[in-house]
C-alpha cells in the first residue's frame, strides 16, 4: 500500500502516474487482432480500471474506507488521480484494441455478502463519478459494450451502475443477500445484461450431487434467460476442489437447455 502513509493533497502531487508500456499496447494490439481475425468469437479486453479497489490498494483497505467515511480534499485528490491515471491508460488500451475487442472488462467489487461496502450515497458522491467517465469514455471512443465485474450484494447500486454506463453485470451472486436472480430480472432485465448467475458456486457446486447441480441450472436459466439479456456463467471461479462430475454436469444442464430452447 504506497500511499497508506500520506496525509496531505501535496503528497499526492509527487506521486508518478503509471502509463501502459509501449511494448505492452504492442503485445495486447497483437494478441486482440490475431484473436479478431482468426475466430468467430466476441473477444473481451480485461482492462481492469477499478476506482475502489484501486483505493484500496493505495493505501490499503481500512484507510480507504476511513478516508470515504472522512471525505475532504485529500480523499478528492487522491480519487481524482485514480481516475485521471485510469482515463490515460484507457485511451491507450482502447487506441491499441479498440477495433478488435467487443467487450471491455472493468473490475470493482462493490459488495460483501450481505450488503454493499458503502451506503449508496456514499457511492454516489465517491466512487459514481468516477465509473462514470470511465464507462462513459469507452462509449464515446469505441463501439465496445461495458463489462464490470462486481461481487457480493449490490442490488441498492445496480441502478447507479447502469447509469453510469455499465451494459454487462458478471458474476451476479444470487446466493447473496437481496441478489434473488426473480427480482434482478424483473427489475433490471430490460436495462443490463447478466454474465453469471448460472450456478451458485457457494452452496450448490461444490457440495450437491450432479442431478441436484443441473436442476440448480435449468431453474437459474429459466429466470434469466427469457427476453435475452444473459450470458451463461457460474457465480465466479470453480475452485480446485469442486466434484469434476458437478462441473460437467452444470455444462451438461447448460447446453441441453440451449440446445433445446
Amino acid at each position: 500500500h504506497p500511499l497508506a502513509e500520506m496525509t496531505t493533497p501535496e503528497e499526492l502531487k509527487l506521486v508518478p502516474r503509471p502509463v501502459i508500456s509501449d511494448e505492452d499496447l504492442k503485445f495486447l494490439e497483437m494478441c486482440a487482432k490475431a484473436l479478431y481475425e482468426n475466430t468467430d468469437f466476441a473477444i473481451i479486453g480485461n482492462y481492469g480500471g477499478s476506482v475502489l479497489e484501486a483505493g484500496n490498494s493505495l493505501r490499503g483497505f481500512t484507510r480507504f474506507m476511513m478516508d470515504l467515511g472522512k471525505g475532504g480534499t485529500f480523499l478528492e485528490d487522491l480519487i481524482g488521480g485514480i481516475v485521471e491515471t485510469q482515463l490515460k491508460n484507457l485511451s491507450l488500451y482502447l487506441e491499441a484494441v479498440g477495433r478488435y475487442v467487443q467487450i471491455v472488462q472493468f473490475g470493482d467489487d462493490l459488495g460483501m455478502q450481505d450488503r454493499t461496502l458503502m451506503s449508496r450515497s456514499m457511492y454516489q458522491k465517491y466512487i459514481f463519478p468516477g465509473h462514470q467517465k470511465l464507462f462513459q469514455y469507452v462509449h464515446q471512443n469505441s463501439d465496445c459494450y461495458v463489462f464490470l465485474h462486481s461481487c457480493g450484494s449490490i442490488y441498492p447500486l445496480i441502478p447507479d451502475l447502469i447509469a453510469a454506463g455499465v451494459d454487462i453485470l458478471n458474476p451476479v451472486q444470487t446466493s447473496a443477500k437481496n441478489m434473488d436472480p426473480k427480482k434482478l430480472k424483473e427489475e433490471f432485465g430490460n436495462q443490463i445484461t447478466f454474465w453469471g448467475g448460472g450456478c451458485d458456486t457457494q452452496h450448490v457446486l461444490p457440495f450437491a450431487a450432479p442431478d441436484e447441480v443441473a436442476q440448480h441450472v435449468r431453474e437459474q436459466i429459466e429466470i434469466f434467460a427469457p427476453g435475452g439479456g444473459f450470458v451463461f456463467n457460474q457465480i465466479h471461479n470453480i475452485q480446485a476442489d469442486i466434484p469434476p462430475e458437478n462441473i460437467v454436469a452444470m455444462f451438461d444442464a447448460a447446453l441441453e437447455f440451449h440446445y433445446s430452447a
